[in-house]
């Protein structure tokens, strides 16, 4: 269960929103209703966006990729404002992914999000997630978290999920959502991902979610950052320096 009194957590939501100018005020209804403060919201499928001045949410900063590859795409990130934090849009070929760092009670924090069209290939996607992977490897990140509708069902063992998963696994990340967030009718599918990699922290926690939200097709999905003490942080990372890239 999410703790919204948790004073050192640092909370994530993502959830497919099948056009945010369509859907905006019905996603603002659910946050509220959650009670939560989350410090990223990110959003997927947002459809093409000209103008983004009308989408804007009070005390967060908005961020837009600017996807290209039909109509639907698109990826929107709103971060609390204030927030230390720097961003880059990362090519997949075609697909347009934010890599955002954030620097968070001494940690760095790298969220990457991603909307994988399911009219691209998922056999280049797997090639490029592993480049990137291997990549972002080295940085000096404590957490790390791939997300978004990446439009592979990990609950179906066919080849391509299982590449996906054995991708991810390879380069250290868990999966936090192992259930369903897509049910249509008969069709069931988990295509909405949450992943995190966590280096030198023994003392963190990692609390997963999926809200049966109505927004579109598709639940949102939630983790929850649970920190160590201010003081029990400091010992893993008195002596070290950040910089973002």
């Amino acid at each position: 269960m999410l703790d919204k009194g948790t004073a050192d957590a640092f909370r994530i939501y993502h959830s497919n929103i099948r056009s945010i100018i369509k859907n905006v005020d019905e996603l603002k209804i659910v946050l509220n209703n959650t009670g939560i403060e989350f410090d990223i919201i990110a959003l997927t499928e947002t459809w093409r966006l000209v103008d983004t001045t009308l989408l804007n949410i009070p005390n967060y900063d908005l961020i837009y990729n600017n996807g290209t590859v039909n109509q639907n795409d698109g990826v929107v990130i709103y971060i609390k404002s204030g927030l230390n934090y720097d961003y880059q849009i990362k090519d997949f070929d075609n697909i347009k992914v934010i890599s955002l760092k954030v620097k968070y009670k001494n940690t760095i924090i790298h969220v990457t999000t991603i909307y994988r069209s399911p009219s691209t290939c998922p056999q280049q996607f797997n090639d490029k997630l592993y480049n990137y992977l291997k990549t972002i490897s080295t940085e000096a990140t404590e957490v790390k978290v791939i997300m978004g509708d990446i439009n592979i069902d990990i609950m179906d063992s066919n080849e391509i999920s299982q590449e996906y998963l054995n991708i991810m696994a390879e380069w250290g990340y868990t999966s936090a959502i192992n259930n369903y967030t897509r049910v249509q009718g008969n069709s069931k599918s988990c295509i909405d991902h949450l992943f995190f990699n966590i280096q030198n922290m023994p003392n963190i926690s990692m609390i997963p979610m999926i809200l049966k939200t109505c927004i579109s097709d598709h639940f949102s999905v939630v983790l929850q950052v649970d920190f160590p003490s201010e003081k029990e942080q400091n010992t893993f990372n008195q002596d070290k320096k950040y910089t973002f890239s």
